[in-house]
Protein backbone atom coordinates (compact mmCIF):
# COMPACT_ATOMS: atom_id res chain seq x y z
CA UNK A 1 0.00 0.00 0.00
CA UNK A 2 0.96 3.52 -0.57
CA UNK A 3 0.57 6.18 1.29
CA UNK A 4 -2.63 7.04 0.28
CA UNK A 5 -3.62 3.71 0.64
CA UNK A 6 -3.79 3.12 -3.19
CA UNK A 7 -1.95 -0.15 -4.50
CA UNK A 8 1.52 -0.01 -5.42
CA UNK A 9 1.78 -1.16 -8.79
CA UNK A 10 5.21 -2.91 -9.99
CA UNK A 11 5.26 -3.01 -14.03
CA UNK A 12 8.33 -4.67 -15.44
CA UNK A 13 10.86 -3.80 -18.45
CA UNK A 14 7.41 -2.39 -20.77
CA UNK A 15 8.15 1.19 -20.43
CA UNK A 16 10.36 3.99 -18.86
CA UNK A 17 9.55 7.55 -18.55
CA UNK A 18 11.54 10.24 -20.67
CA UNK A 19 14.46 11.81 -19.99
CA UNK A 20 14.93 14.80 -21.48
CA UNK A 21 17.73 16.21 -21.76
CA UNK A 22 19.36 20.20 -23.87
CA UNK A 23 22.67 20.27 -24.71
CA UNK A 24 24.05 23.94 -23.91
CA UNK A 25 26.52 25.68 -26.00
CA UNK A 26 28.03 28.66 -24.49
CA UNK A 27 29.18 32.21 -26.02
CA UNK A 28 31.43 34.78 -25.10
CA UNK A 29 35.00 33.24 -23.78
CA UNK A 30 33.44 30.04 -23.60
CA UNK A 31 32.35 29.95 -26.88
CA UNK A 32 33.26 26.25 -27.62
CA UNK A 33 32.12 25.09 -24.50
CA UNK A 34 28.82 23.09 -23.79
CA UNK A 35 27.34 20.98 -21.25
CA UNK A 36 24.20 18.30 -21.45
CA UNK A 37 21.68 18.57 -18.63
CA UNK A 38 18.17 16.86 -17.85
CA UNK A 39 15.64 19.99 -18.19
CA UNK A 40 12.55 17.52 -17.83
CA UNK A 41 12.04 18.34 -13.94
CA UNK A 42 10.09 16.81 -11.56
CA UNK A 43 7.91 18.12 -9.83
CA UNK A 44 8.88 18.19 -6.51
CA UNK A 45 12.55 19.69 -8.16
CA UNK A 46 10.21 21.54 -10.23
CA UNK A 47 8.83 23.25 -7.00
CA UNK A 48 12.22 23.80 -5.19
CA UNK A 49 14.11 25.74 -8.06
CA UNK A 50 10.83 28.04 -7.69
CA UNK A 51 11.13 28.42 -4.44
CA UNK A 52 14.95 29.20 -4.88
CA UNK A 53 14.08 31.50 -7.45
CA UNK A 54 11.50 33.35 -5.32
CA UNK A 55 13.41 33.00 -1.95
CA UNK A 56 16.28 36.15 -1.18
CA UNK A 57 19.34 34.47 0.69
CA UNK A 58 23.25 35.30 1.39
CA UNK A 59 25.54 34.75 -1.61
CA UNK A 60 26.46 31.96 0.00
CA UNK A 61 23.63 30.01 -0.06
CA UNK A 62 22.76 30.98 -3.15
CA UNK A 63 25.91 29.77 -4.93
CA UNK A 64 25.65 26.14 -2.85
CA UNK A 65 21.70 26.26 -4.16
CA UNK A 66 23.14 26.47 -7.71
CA UNK A 67 25.77 23.97 -7.21
CA UNK A 68 23.13 21.46 -5.83
CA UNK A 69 20.77 22.57 -9.01
CA UNK A 70 23.26 21.99 -11.51
CA UNK A 71 25.15 19.13 -10.23
CA UNK A 72 21.59 17.57 -10.34
CA UNK A 73 20.61 17.96 -13.80
CA UNK A 74 24.11 17.59 -14.98
CA UNK A 75 24.69 14.76 -17.45
CA UNK A 76 28.25 15.69 -19.51
CA UNK A 77 29.96 18.96 -20.20
CA UNK A 78 33.39 19.18 -22.10
CA UNK A 79 34.92 21.59 -20.16
CA UNK A 80 38.35 21.72 -19.14
CA UNK A 81 41.24 23.15 -16.73
CA UNK A 82 44.05 25.59 -17.78
CA UNK A 83 46.43 22.11 -18.47
CA UNK A 84 43.83 20.79 -20.67
CA UNK A 85 42.77 18.12 -18.71
CA UNK A 86 39.16 17.31 -18.78
CA UNK A 87 37.09 18.57 -15.33
CA UNK A 88 34.58 15.68 -14.10
CA UNK A 89 31.13 16.77 -14.57
CA UNK A 90 29.94 16.41 -11.23
CA UNK A 91 29.58 18.39 -7.70
CA UNK A 92 33.81 18.26 -7.51
CA UNK A 93 33.61 19.41 -11.06
CA UNK A 94 31.91 22.15 -10.64
CA UNK A 95 33.99 23.69 -7.79
CA UNK A 96 36.51 23.86 -9.99
CA UNK A 97 34.82 26.17 -12.18
CA UNK A 98 35.57 29.74 -12.64
CA UNK A 99 32.23 31.98 -11.10
CA UNK A 100 31.38 32.85 -14.25
CA UNK A 101 31.39 30.07 -15.73
CA UNK A 102 29.32 28.30 -13.19
CA UNK A 103 26.59 31.63 -13.12
CA UNK A 104 27.20 31.16 -17.62
CA UNK A 105 25.69 27.40 -17.47
CA UNK A 106 23.33 28.10 -14.49
CA UNK A 107 21.18 31.35 -16.21
CA UNK A 108 22.05 28.96 -19.47
CA UNK A 109 20.13 26.41 -17.82
CA UNK A 110 17.34 28.16 -16.13
CA UNK A 111 16.35 29.78 -19.72
CA UNK A 112 16.05 25.88 -20.82
CA UNK A 113 13.73 24.77 -18.41
CA UNK A 114 12.12 27.91 -18.38
CA UNK A 115 10.64 26.63 -21.85
CA UNK A 116 9.08 24.08 -20.52
CA UNK A 117 5.26 23.79 -20.62
CA UNK A 118 5.14 24.23 -17.08
CA UNK A 119 6.81 27.47 -17.36
CA UNK A 120 4.04 29.15 -19.63
CA UNK A 121 1.40 28.43 -16.52
CA UNK A 122 3.16 29.22 -13.84
CA UNK A 123 3.35 33.11 -15.28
Amino acid sequence: MTKNGSRAVVVENVRRMPVRMATVDLTGDYEGWNFTARVGLKMGEYEALMDFVDRESSMRESLAEMKCILARQLVSWNFVDEDGDAIPPDADGIDELPLDLLAACFTSLMGVIGKSPLASVAK
